[in-house]
């Protein structure tokens, strides 16, 4: 029977495991646990035609292949010799995403928990997206930004769009987090751009092109990075106000400006997200909240409308999302991306040390401190 789990609660049916389960080449479950695996060499030198297509040998598209299935379907693995299982979206993102430091993400169970999610909500007709309410540094504008790469690649005719709460925080979205993270995919999973690769307002893909030289068949589905593009716009009531959203990010929804009201913002955009009764669109709204009197009224108005506790069908069509301070919290995350939320077992303890988050007495510290706030919430 496929395993259920309840994340903020709604029961998730996880897939049943069809597929070899990675063990990372060991056998003892303790050093069973998530490693990235870097591009192999046979990649060191790719052909390509005279319109800039990318040619892979039998080799190379055999790697393209097995990696873009797992984009697709998940990823299962052995994590402390549990077998684990991450959705496509998310797989991408540990695998494939750049972050705008320079550095892939960590494997994070906090991160797995909302990726399931959002599959869940992505998979259900009526709604339109989530509204995640969040800390800050928790990685949740830098998923949302490789879900929208992700939605080029793998789907046809594709516009995504974003904004912030200011512009200047919208094009640094997109310069620093899209277009960066873009440019650093490998070649099986890079639309090719058609418009000036400099561009910072925009990047316009063309039909992926991926062949196996010496015949006509794909490496990569036909249906990846066909007639896509993504721009960024200035926050305002009608920046995305016409014409077919396939995927958005609205990022800090809980500071927009009073004359930019983030509810009246999403109930225009909403309409661009559906096509007669038929959803054509999906949006994520992550956001930490300013005080009530500078933006906070107007994201409590949509996180209260997004109750997908109270209601079986919300008013605004969106779900909302919500993980506490101390889940996912970085310098207290363990070998295996468990949150260490009260007093750490030897072995946590010893991890969070070696790896240089804080000294131990800081560590000691903030984790009772984190277990003492638990105690008084219970």
């Amino acid at each position: 029977m496929p395993e259920t789990i309840n994340i903020y609660g709604v029961n998730i049916n996880l897939p049943e495991c069809d597929s070899v389960i990675e063990d990372w080449g060991v056998t003892d479950p303790k050093e069973q646990y998530w490693r990235r695996k870097e591009l192999p060499n046979l990649f060191n030198s790719v052909e390509y035609d005279k319109e800039g297509n990318a040619l892979l040998d039998a080799e190379q598209a055999a790697f393209a292949t097995r990696e873009v299935e797992k984009c697709k379907k998940g990823f299962w693995f052995y994590n402390n010799g549990t077998p684990t299982f991450v959705t496509g979206k998310h797989y991408f993102y540990l695998q494939w995403w750049k972050l705008e430091d320079d550095i892939y993400g960590d494997f994070r169970d906090a991160d797995r928990r909302y990726f399931l999610y959002l599959d869940h909500w992505e998979k259900t007709p009526w709604c339109l997206g989530v509204v995640r309410g969040k800390k800050r540094r928790e990685g949740a504008t830098s998923q949302a930004t490789a879900n929208i790469v992700y939605e080029c690649i793998f789907y046809k005719n594709s516009f995504c769009g974003l904004t912030s709460k200011t512009q200047i925080d919208a094009k640094a979205a997109f310069t620093n987090m899209i277009s960066f993270g873009y440019r650093q995919l490998p070649v099986f999973l890079k639309p090719k751009q058609l418009n000036n690769k400099d561009s910072v307002s925009e990047l316009v893909f063309a039909h992926k092109s991926v062949e196996i030289r010496g015949t006509k068949g794909n490496a990569i589905d036909n249906d990846t990075g066909h007639r896509s593009r993504i721009d960024y716009r200035a926050p305002s009531l009608n920046s995305y106000d016409s014409g077919r959203l396939s995927r958005g990010l609205f990022d800090e929804g809980g500071k927009w400006a009073k004359e930019t009201p983030f509810s009246t913002f999403l109930s225009i955009v909403s309409k661009t997200l559906v096509k007669g009764a038929k959803r054509v669109g999906f949006i994520e709204c992550p956001s930490t909240s300013n005080s009530m009197t500078s933006g906070g009224e107007e994201f409590k108005i949509v996180w209260d409308a997004a109750d997908h506790l109270k209601y079986p069908k919300t008013p605004n069509r969106l779900v909302k999302y919500f993980s506490p301070a101390y889940d996912g919290y970085l310098g207290f995350i363990d070998k295996y991306g468990m949150s260490v939320i009260g007093p750490p077992t030897q072995e946590q303890y010893d991890y969070l040390v070696e790896k240089g988050k804080c000294s131990c007495l800081e560590t000691l510290i903030v984790i009772l401190m984190l277990y003492c706030l638990m105690t008084c919430m219970k």
